[in-house]
């Protein structure tokens, strides 16, 4: 942002935190530092944290981010593993909402008739310009979804 003008904004990602953790490397709490040593500290700001990790996400959210005295917008990666399956009806999507300020569903996610996509299009949403992804359709574009409860919807 410095050093071009424009107000841009950045996507980092915590890879693998939970391996990362056993070989006693925090990841979480580095990318935190040196987000906030760069000056992101509120939610205000052009800056998604995100992750696959659901543990790992309330982990940023109860602990991390709390410590660190910064709050910022995070996004919860799914793909369409088992382990993301709870997430794929109401009362998951509510819980995820407590921690994630964002949701990244797979495009594999919203193509075709996905409870997603009829979420998505029950709850009144629309297609905002983002980056260059896979719309709901399996169509290149450069879109991101936004619909259910004013959370973001992600495509990777």
């Amino acid at each position: 942002n410095k050093s071009t003008g424009r107000d841009v904004g950045i996507y980092p990602e915590i890879k693998s935190p939970e391996f990362h953790l056993a070989e006693g490397k925090d990841l979480g709490r580095a990318v935190v530092a040196e987000l906030r040593a760069h000056g992101y500290a509120s939610k205000e700001q052009k800056v998604f944290l995100q992750t696959f990790s659901w543990e790992e996400v309330k982990r940023l959210r109860d602990e991390i981010l709390p410590e660190a005295g910064i709050d910022l917008k995070l996004v919860m990666l799914v793909g369409d593993d088992e382990e993301y399956q709870w997430m794929f009806n109401e009362s998951g999507m509510q819980e995820v909402g407590r921690y994630a300020d964002g949701f990244g569903p797979d495009k594999s996610l919203l193509i075709g008739q996905s409870w997603l996509r009829t979420q998505f299009q029950i709850k009144g949403g629309r297609l905002v310009r983002r980056r260059d992804i896979f719309d709901v359709s399996g169509k290149r574009c450069k879109y991101f979804l936004k619909a259910l409860s004013n959370r973001k919807f992600f495509c990777e």
